[in-house]
C-alpha cells in the first residue's frame, strides 16, 4: 500500500448509512489499559497510571493507511480512538450521523476494552460488507481489526446489553459537562 499523493479527500466521523459495516482497526501490539484515562478519572476519581505509550511507527503507518483507504473510497466514515476510548468515539460517530449501531462483541463487559485510549487505533465504516478490500488490505499492512457490528436507524445497541436510543444518548452527550460541572 503506497502513499496518497492527493489529500483533498475528506473524511467526516459521522456514520453514514444503516447497514454499514462498522471495523475497529489497531496496531497488531499495542494494548494500553486504563492509565490517565477519562475513565478512570471521571468514574472513580483516579489520575493514577501509565498513560497509553506512543509509538511514532505505529502511528504513522495507521494513518497512511487510513488516508489510504479514504483515498481509495474503501471507507465511508473514519474517527480515531482518543478521549474516552471506543465507547466515546462509537458515540460521537452515531450521534455526528444522526444514526446508531449495532455492536455483536465478544467481550463487551471489558471496561478497557471500551474506554483505553490507545493509539493509531482508528473506528471505520465500509458501505458494502461484503467488499473485501479492507479486509484484504489490512491484512497486508499486517494490521489487527474487529468487525464490531453495522449501523442501524436509531438506537446505540450492545449484543445482550440491551440498548439506548439515539434521542436518549444525545440528551445525555449535551448535559453531561453541564452536570459534571455543576457538582
Amino acid at each position: 500500500v503506497g502513499i496518497i499523493e492527493d489529500y483533498s479527500a475528506m473524511m467526516t466521523m459521522g456514520f453514514k448509512a444503516e447497514g454499514d459495516e462498522v471495523v475497529l482497526i489497531r496496531p497488531w501490539h499495542e494494548t494500553s489499559g486504563l492509565g490517565q484515562s477519562l475513565w478512570a478519572y471521571i468514574l472513580h476519581d483516579l489520575k493514577a497510571g501509565n498513560p497509553p505509550k506512543v509509538d511514532l511507527a505505529s502511528e504513522r503507518n495507521c494513518g497512511v493507511f487510513i488516508q489510504e483507504m479514504i483515498g481509495a473510497g474503501i471507507v465511508n466514515a473514519v474517527h480515531d480512538v482518543s478521549d474516552g476510548g471506543l465507547a466515546v468515539a462509537l458515540a460521537e460517530m452515531a450521534l455526528a450521523g444522526g444514526l446508531g449501531v449495532d455492536l455483536d462483541l465478544i467481550d463487551s463487559t471489558d471496561p478497557e476494552f471500551w474506554f483505553a485510549e490507545n493509539q493509531a487505533s482508528y473506528v471505520v465504516t465500509v458501505s458494502d460488507p461484503s467488499d473485501g478490500r479492507l479486509i484484504e488490505a489490512l491484512q497486508v499492512a499486517g494490521l489487527a481489526f474487529q468487525v464490531l457490528g453495522h449501523v442501524n436507524a436509531d438506537k446505540f445497541s450492545i449484543a445482550g446489553h440491551g440498548n439506548v436510543s439515539l434521542t436518549d444518548l444525545r440528551k445525555a452527550h449535551e448535559s453531561f459537562f453541564r452536570d459534571w460541572m455543576e457538582g
